[in-house]
């Protein structure tokens, strides 16, 4: 019932904004268009199909206040091909999406889970880059396989197809949509085009200890926001032990020498290329020993012994009353001894 409703809200706000109302292909094509993703992988699945529904997004696309969006309502004819021209500016993602309804097919013997594809008409989206023939398909499912991943193909059993690219430089792009064999009638269809301006996220890290002794490690970890936008990540550590690395996630860094040290993370994607630095962020300096305390209560005493660093001595030596006493046992029985007597 959700759903219903909000399709009748997306095409109340068609026609408030154009005196008509979307087809039940254009209307199809604007729920998935804007779904949100869901399933444990990107792309469409066999447990959420392409998503869930976000009422809002959609709308925004039919308001399309931006200017990011275009919705194309097409005819294709027999043995022919219509051609776009998608000029990209090299600081945008597209999402391409057609969706047609199709010519009744034949009905056949009834079976459990046929593999048999039913489309009449298989209609074609094709992106490529007429300069050097670099060529984008749309998701495909494996039925056989339900469980994998999405991946791009030709798909020739939905009446649905999209085209995700994250990012495209900057080129005179084509978006082709074509058939295969015969179509059984000259097939409408619509067509949505997006383009997502991208928005570079800003390389993030820490690190599990920024006050070492000599010869000690840091263990850094990436939590750059939407971490796999970038692809590639280069880290340095001056001081460090490697003092650099290419990849998502460092080894254990080792300083030996005391110093205050800076840390860089740069990430990469094409053009794109973001940095992080933060000056003196690990700190290395010489262990040194603190100072011993007793608190006293009338059951028990606690002593507490504090060092600066990662300081572990070989050997400590125990006094009271300006007496030494040859372990902390000897110390504790003095005391107690002392606690019981008066």
């Amino acid at each position: 019932p959700s759903v219903s409703a909000s399709l009748l809200l997306i095409q109340n706000q068609y026609n408030l904004n154009t005196g008509n109302f979307l087809s039940s292909a254009a209307l199809k094509a604007v729920a998935i268009h804007t779904a949100d993703e869901a399933g444990p992988n990107t792309g469409p699945d066999y447990m959420f199909g392409w998503g869930l529904m976000n009422t809002k997004k959609a709308v925004d696309l039919i308001n399309n206040t931006e200017g990011n969006h275009q919705i194309k309502n097409g005819l294709l004819f027999k043995n022919s091909y219509v051609d776009y021209q998608i000029p990209t500016d090299g600081n945008s993602g597209y999402r391409i999406t057609i969706v047609w309804t199709d010519p009744a097919g034949t009905v056949s013997a009834p079976s459990l889970n046929s593999r048999t594809p039913k489309l009449v008409n298989d209609l074609d989206i094709r992106l490529f880059d007429p300069s050097d023939g670099e060529t984008f398909y749309p998701w495909v499912l494996d039925p056989n396989n339900p469980s994998f991943a999405a991946t791009k193909g030709d798909n020739f059993r939905d009446n649905v197809e999209v085209i995700d690219v994250p990012y495209l430089p900057a080129s005179n792009y084509v978006l082709r949509v074509n058939h295969k064999g015969q179509l059984a009638n000259n097939q409408s269809y619509t067509l949505i085009i997006s383009k997502i301006p991208i928005v570079v996220p800003i390389p993030e890290f820490y690190a599990d200890y920024e006050s070492i002794c000599p010869g000690g490690s840091v263990t850094y970890t990436n939590y750059t926001p939407n971490i796999d936008f970038f692809t590639k990540y280069t880290w340095s550590f001056p001081g460090g032990v490697p003092n650099s690395y290419v990849g998502k996630t460092p080894p254990p860094i080792t300083y030996n020498q005391p110093g205050s040290y800076n840390v860089l993370l740069i990430g990469t994607n094409g053009s794109f290329t973001k940095n992080t630095l933060i000056n003196n962020f690990i700190n290395v300096s010489d262990p040194k020993p603190g100072s011993a305390s007793i608190v006293q209560n009338c059951e028990y005493d606690v002593i507490f012994l504090d060092t600066i660093g990662k300081f572990n001595p070989t050997k400590i030596d125990w006094y009271a009353n300006n007496i030494k006493y040859k372990s902390f046992t000897e110390l504790s029985s003095f005391y107690y001894k002392g606690l019981k007597n008066g």
